[in-house]
């Protein structure tokens, strides 16, 4: 228990706090933004120090599974699979080309203000 906290409302209030600031990124099908915040804390605790590797790697499959995809053959062209990877990596170096941010260090609430100040100021140019 820290600040009179356990760690399961601790991680609630930080869902609460994620789907409320950043309502755009958290939506949709709920099981799928329950793994997806389950995987960021995992990979915020592996940035502290962690050694959970297994257990991200159970979210990512987790998400895929709940990613409806339209073909995930890896030796078929345009499959699912290398979208979303190759999707985010490019992603990634978009973000990157705006800041000066560790994106590898950066929090997940600090990473998504970020993504937001990016787009706000694109639509402003």
């Amino acid at each position: 228990m820290v600040d009179g906290y356990d760690t399961r409302t601790r991680k609630k209030k930080i869902e609460d706090e994620l789907t409320l600031y950043h309502e755009k990124h958290f939506r949709g099908n709920p099981n799928y933004n329950a793994t997806k915040i389950r995987y960021l804390h995992a990979r915020l605790n592996r940035i502290l120090g962690e050694e959970n590797t297994e257990e991200i790697e159970t979210h990512e499959n987790e998400m895929l599974r709940l990613t409806i995809p339209s073909l995930w053959n890896v030796h078929i062209k345009g499959n699912a699979e290398l979208k979303m990877e190759m999707g985010f990596e490019e992603f990634m170096f978009l973000v990157a080309e705006h800041t000066t941010e560790d994106l590898d260090k950066i929090t997940v609430l600090r990473f998504y203000s970020l993504l937001d100040y990016i787009k706000g100021k694109e639509k402003r140019q």
